[in-house]
């Protein structure tokens, strides 16, 4: 199990097109299990609604929780996602 943490620093926070993003990319690695966590609160990282419950906007700082094979590299993914790509989405 792998846990990386991230702060959410673009203005629009992850809202539903966010986490569609973000459930396509953990699918790209079958066999492992996805967590995110804010403020004390855990979901499952493959659950829409659950994401959406979160309220992840700027400023928060999000735990990603990976376990199974390849949980390196699914982590790492996954941060370079919400660093790079997420930004750049309106």
């Amino acid at each position: 199990m792998l846990t990386r943490e991230v702060d959410i620093s673009f203005s629009i926070g992850i809202h539903s097109r966010p986490a569609v993003l973000l459930i396509q990319k953990m699918k790209e690695y079958p066999g492992n299990s996805f967590f995110l966590s804010k403020d004390g609160k855990k979901v499952n990282g493959l659950s829409l609604s659950g994401i959406l419950s979160l309220g992840i906007t700027q400023g928060s700082r999000l735990a990603i929780t990976v376990e199974g094979p390849r949980e390196e590299e699914a982590a790492e993914d996954i941060l370079r996602l919400i660093r790079d790509v997420l930004p750049a989405e309106r």
